[in-house]
């Protein structure tokens, strides 16, 4: 009777386990796990929320524009015909609890090259939160919604943000080299993104070299997250540092976008 009464209680003290992580994944950021997500997921969201997860590759269908990600396995287990239905965008990141598309390449100036300053001189962008070397600059993780507002002042003051304008033009094809027009909407990375991409750097890194892409320099990079009115944080990939400078410098930009939901091909579980 007792060793019926050790299990039982053994049973009731892991299935309340289960639960409480469920709860904590909730809190965190992933409300789609429950009671029915196998223990095998729910283990790979306890890693996704506390480090790295996975770097994958970040396709779209030429027919749909759906998107689909791929593990290399995946993407090499397939035929060279289904492969060629798809453009490459870049890598998805998931890390942290954060998961977004990093480009497979930087974006460019207006004539070509691979600086582009943030803004001219000093500037109030309403809506834009200023982080004065506060910790909270961390959670700034949402580049598109940091890009919308840099974009919608500089259209109503008549004032241009190249990085930003720069970053919302990249385009990963066009019809002139790829058959179609990119419709992804690319950002300037928020802070937090950025801190994300040099934190990993090393596993972004080897994902775009199997993937065929072009890696990240080893040079500074705009984010979209504003220290005061005439100054940007960076950061400098090279020696994995962040600090902010006038926005009138030029720096590098490597656009990234949300995760779309996927084509009803591609597979839905981790």
């Amino acid at each position: 009777m007792s060793d019926i009464s050790n299990t039982i209680q053994e049973a009731q003290l892991m299935k309340q386990n289960r639960a409480d992580l469920i709860t904590v994944l909730n809190q965190v950021g992933f409300p789609q796990v429950n009671g029915q997500t196998p223990l095998s997921e729910v283990a790979k969201y306890m890693q996704w929320a506390g480090g790295l997860l996975d770097v994958r590759l970040a396709t779209f269908s030429k027919s749909t524009l759906q998107h689909r990600y791929w593990s290399y396995d995946e993407w090499m287990g397939t035929s060279a015909q289904v492969r060629s239905m798809y453009i490459q965008m870049g890598v998805v990141l998931r890390a942290e609890g954060q998961e977004f598309i990093i480009a497979k390449q930087n974006a460019t100036s207006d004539s070509g090259t691979s600086s582009i300053a943030w803004g001219p001189g000093t500037n109030n962008i309403r809506g834009l939160t200023y982080f004065s070397s506060n910790p909270a600059m961390y959670d700034d993780m949402d580049g598109e919604a940091n890009t919308n507002i840099i974009l919608n002042h500089a259209e109503s003051a008549g004032v241009d943000y190249p990085a930003a304008r720069r970053a919302r033009a990249y385009k990963c094809c066009s019809v002139s080299d790829g058959g179609l027009d990119d419709p992804t909407v690319w950002s300037l990375p928020a802070f937090g993104q950025e801190f994300l991409i040099n934190k990993y750097y090393n596993e972004i890194a080897a994902a775009l070299s199997q993937f065929g892409m072009t890696a990240i320099p080893l040079v500074a990079h705009w984010t979209s997250t504003l220290r005061s009115s005439s100054s940007a944080w960076f950061y400098y990939v090279s020696q994995q540092t962040y600090s902010s400078t006038s926005i009138t410098t030029q720096y590098a930009v490597r656009p990234v976008a949300k995760v779309q939901p996927t084509e009803s091909a591609a597979p839905q579980s981790l």
